[in-house]
């Protein structure tokens, strides 16, 4: 019990820091912001810093969320552990989909695969609480994560994505997708709905609709 406690307290902590800064992933390193000052030297603003720990956060609430369900088998057993992972990989799964259009330049190569198996490890630990326990709520939000990874592989491959985000997501994780027309349509914990669709496009790149203007910007 103590153990688990510890564990809890620690994924809690760093999915407060992936909530905060998730925003800031849609962004892009190269997507057109408005920037926060006017005037002749005014520089658009830098979200390095809150792409970069937004990443951090989700690596160890992920490691500490295929723990912590090793330990506690039961599908009602902190719940909400499940919409920690569940936000948390897809930070992960919309970095490495934003990376892939940098080619040789992409700084996220490197830590592709271990990200891609932590995230892989979360969504078999929610399909086998799903299929134990009956969840009604573990199985759409592993479906979710499914597709996105599907996405991010055809990304790898040099598919490219059109990706736009809206406010609306419920405390409590409505995970339900929309996968119609080529379109995936799903919502995240506290941050808002997120639609991507395949772009039929050459070369890998990654249309992300800046949140705080109404332009769409392009990242190739």
């Amino acid at each position: 019990m103590e153990e688990t406690a510890k564990l809890f307290a620690q994924m809690n902590h760093y999915n407060l820091l992936t909530v905060v800064h998730l925003p800031y992933l849609m962004h892009g390193p190269g997507a057109q912001a408005t920037p926060r000052r006017t005037g002749p030297s005014a520089l658009p603003p830098d979200y390095t810093y809150s792409r970069l720990t937004a990443l951090t956060a989700s690596r160890e609430l992920l490691s500490r969320f295929i723990v912590f369900r090793n330990l506690n088998h039961v599908s009602s057993c902190c719940r909400s552990a499940e919409f920690k992972a569940f936000t948390a990989s897809v930070a992960l799964l919309l970095a490495h989909l934003d990376g892939h259009r940098l080619g040789r330049a992409n700084i996220l190569a490197h830590q592709r695969l271990q990200d891609l198996g932590m995230v892989d490890n979360a969504v078999r630990s929610m399909e086998d609480l799903s299929r134990l326990g009956d969840d009604v709520l573990s199985k759409p939000t592993a479906q979710v994560l499914r597709k996105l990874m599907e996405i991010e592989a055809d990304a790898s491959e040099g598919a490219s994505y059109f990706l736009q985000s809206e406010d609306g997501a419920t405390a409590e994780g409505d995970c339900r997708m929309i996968d119609e027309n080529h379109v995936l349509k799903f919502s995240v914990p506290y941050f808002g709905t997120i639609s991507i669709a395949r772009q039929e496009t050459k070369g890998p790149q990654l249309l992300i609709v800046d949140p705080d203007s109404s332009q769409t910007a392009e990242l190739a």
